[in-house]
């Protein structure tokens, strides 16, 4: 079909004016760029469902220390949060979907039509040319406030989870495709979405080690089979296989930005300022940090390929929001501190833990 993409141009008339461009078939609209007839749009020959049924837009890492906290959005005055805690940072995901073909052959979709609309997140817009993001209004905040016991297991890391995504691949004549994004009225939520709904649920439910007592909770949970449920842990470096400084150091994914340290003089957090990008985002530099195949069509895939979180090109400074603290008296740590950038969320490892810090 490439050949076709040059429109066919009547000979220029005598006059200074030149003719009109004649859009070839499947073409729908055709004009002169650079001096050449090519078609600006192509007709649409196809759109093809894709049965995503989640997509991961965050996941909160529980602090060390009984009496930490940690925060993400915007906060201001209207938020009731612990003293000195303070946030301004985005929290969700960025993706881009790359369209496998039956022989192996890939190429990233840029995007089409965006219909998601606002619902408690989002709505879904894009960044570049290829990838969109659903993230937090900037309205809103979400922060942790620990109590239970100074070391939490990773089976209370919380997973924020856009339930019903729908995505569709338009194939136009020229063979191009694009990724249309909306949502699924008819989702897991008992009684329907209204609009693209985001849950949280903790990696103990996932996983099954724990059923939820809340009705709606559990029927979301149980509409995962298996398999989605351990996609979706697979997402959590602590899941996905033994997570220490020195792994999360080599995984572009974490970045390192100090060692966060409790001992009876005093309680530190690291700055957690960071930034998504040097410059700017483009297409062409985009790193998956982590991805999701879902078959579709006559043996296709859709890669959905999860990238730095930023919800512009220009990326700007991030700063989630930290405290270190608790009430046991002989608890005392260091722990390096990353910052998830796939999500914008921090975690901490710890590189020494007294045995006076309580466990649950």
């Amino acid at each position: 079909m490439a050949a076709a993409a040059l429109a066919a141009c009547d000979s220029a008339p005598s006059g200074d004016q030149p003719a009109a461009c004649e859009a070839p078939s499947g073409c729908v609209r055709a004009d002169r760029v650079a001096g050449a007839c090519e078609c600006l749009e192509w007709q649409l020959v196809s759109i093809e469902p894709v049965p995503v049924r989640f997509l991961v837009v965050g996941i909160i890492y529980p602090p060390l220390g009984d009496q930490s906290s940690v925060a993400y959005g915007y906060t201001d005055s209207s938020f009731v949060l612990p003293p000195g805690l303070t946030a301004s940072s985005d929290l969700g995901a960025r993706w881009r979907a790359v369209v496998r073909s039956a022989d192996g052959s890939e190429s990233a979709a840029p995007l089409g039509p965006i219909t998601t609309g606002p619902g408690d997140w989002g709505p879904v817009v894009g960044v570049t040319e290829a990838s969109a993001v659903m993230a937090l209004p900037t309205s809103a905040a979400m922060w942790w406030a620990q109590s239970d016991a100074d070391v939490q297991s990773h089976d209370s890391d919380l997973f924020l989870i856009w339930i019903n995504p729908a995505a569709m691949v338009a194939t136009d004549y020229a063979g191009n495709k694009s990724v249309i994004w909306s949502w699924r009225s008819d989702c897991s939520y008992p009684a329907g979405c209204g609009g693209p709904y985001v849950f949280t649920f903790s990696a103990e439910q996932l996983s099954g080690k724990v059923i939820p007592i809340d009705p709606y909770v559990k029927a979301m949970i149980d509409a995962f089979d298996q398999a989605d449920r351990s996609t979706i842990l697979a997402y959590d470096p602590f899941y996905a296989g033994a997570a220490t400084t020195a792994t999360l150091g080599a995984d572009p994914r974490f970045k390192a930005l100090g060692t966060a340290s409790l001992n009876p003089y005093q309680a530190i957090a690291p700055p957690t300022s960071w930034l998504p990008c040097a410059s700017s985002l483009t297409d062409d530099t985009f790193l998956p940090l982590a991805e999701t195949e879902v078959p579709f069509g006559q043996r296709e895939t859709l890669v959905i390929q999860h990238g730095v979180l930023s919800t512009s090109v220009a990326c700007k400074q991030q700063l989630p929001g930290v405290l270190v603290g608790s009430t046991s008296p002989t608890c005392f740590f260091d722990a390096q501190t990353f910052v998830d950038t796939m999500f914008g969320t921090l975690l901490m490892v710890p590189s020494t833990l007294s045995e006076g810090c309580t466990r649950n």
